[in-house]
């Protein structure tokens, strides 16, 4: 009776045992599976946040106020299309290159003050990036506006409507005119006014034309009269204006070679004393008065470029 309960007792731990194992060969072929698929569709499937992980989304609203407050500090706009475009990570790591690398010679040069300056330095050449980003985006938009109107107008006169016009534009204008007209095209489809879509457009860019261009859609849409008449002497205002511009930056010419002779004249003396008279010039290296003189005709001297620089753009625009 005895061995019957024991041989009883050992079929069921074998049977549990058995059975355990098969579960965890069957769990662990089921996780590589989902493994697999995982590594081949993660992305491109969205993954919903466990709202259990109250630590996770600390950490992930904490990335994203560090995110915010990074893009503010350097002045990076997510609504604009040329940021996006350029990167926040692009651009505020290449702005780093210069305050790293001059890291060494600022805590030789200046001292243990140097970290705050190049900390600066490192903001006001972000900044001053996606300044120029904007300014290329915006010079590229401005000079392919005519095209973009003659586009809308070739098309309203063969008869087809205008919402199919702003379509067309986004799909043969240039870049980054077709991106611009794509999401505009998207935004009319949807139910958005086009005149306050255009407005946005302004907003984002700078470009006074394109508020003139909203302008005309809005008088258009309450008055009515003829578009494709009033676009195309829009357009050719535009081309006027284009080459008047052009003139302009041909007749400054002289003017930016006045700036960067100047500019460039500190320099070429400094070399030419380093030759003639070394020791006259080592005083300016190896004394912390000729650092801080060093440090202020760096100073005067970018001042200085830059509001030649400022002037010549105010006359020109």
């Amino acid at each position: 009776m005895l061995g019957i309960v024991l041989l009883s007792l050992l079929m069921t731990i074998f049977s549990l045992v058995t059975s355990v194992v098969l579960l965890y060969r069957r769990s662990m072929a089921t996780e590589r599976r989902e493994g697999r698929f995982e590594a081949e569709l993660g992305a491109y499937r969205l993954r919903a946040l466990p709202v259990t992980a109250s630590g996770r989304l600390d950490h992930l609203r904490a990335a994203l106020n560090l995110s915010a407050v990074t893009a503010r500090v350097f002045g990076f706009r997510p609504e604009s299309y040329a940021h996006m475009q350029a990167g926040m990570k692009r651009v505020v790591g290449f702005s780093a290159i210069l305050p790293v690398v001059g890291l060494v010679p600022g805590l030789l040069l200046i001292g243990p003050a140097s970290p705050a300056l190049l900390l600066v330095l490192w903001v006001i050449l972000g900044r001053l990036a996606f300044r120029i980003v904007d300014r290329r985006y915006a010079a590229k938009l401005f000079q392919q506006l005519p095209d973009a109107l003659g586009m809308i107008v070739r098309s309203l006169r063969v008869g087809i409507p205008l919402s199919r016009a702003l379509i067309i534009v986004g799909q043969e204008a240039e870049y980054p005119t077709a991106d611009e007209f794509r999401m505009i095209s998207q935004d009319v489809a949807v139910g958005k006014n086009l005149g306050d879509t255009l407005h946005n457009l302004a907003e984002r860019t700078g470009l006074q034309e394109y508020r003139f261009f909203a302008t005309i859609m809005a008088l258009q849409a309450q008055t009515g009269g003829t578009l494709a008449d009033v676009l195309a002497s829009f357009a050719d205002m535009i081309r006027q204006r284009i080459a008047a511009r052009k003139r302009g930056h041909a007749l400054a010419s002289e003017a930016r070679m006045s700036c960067y002779v100047l500019g460039g004249i500190p320099f070429a003396i400094g070399g030419i004393m380093s030759i003639i008279n070394p020791d006259y010039m080592a005083v300016f290296l190896t004394t912390h008065m000729g650092h801080m003189l060093l440090g202020v005709s760096a100073l005067m001297l970018g001042l200085g470029f830059g509001s030649m620089r400022f002037i010549m753009k105010r006359s020109l625009g």
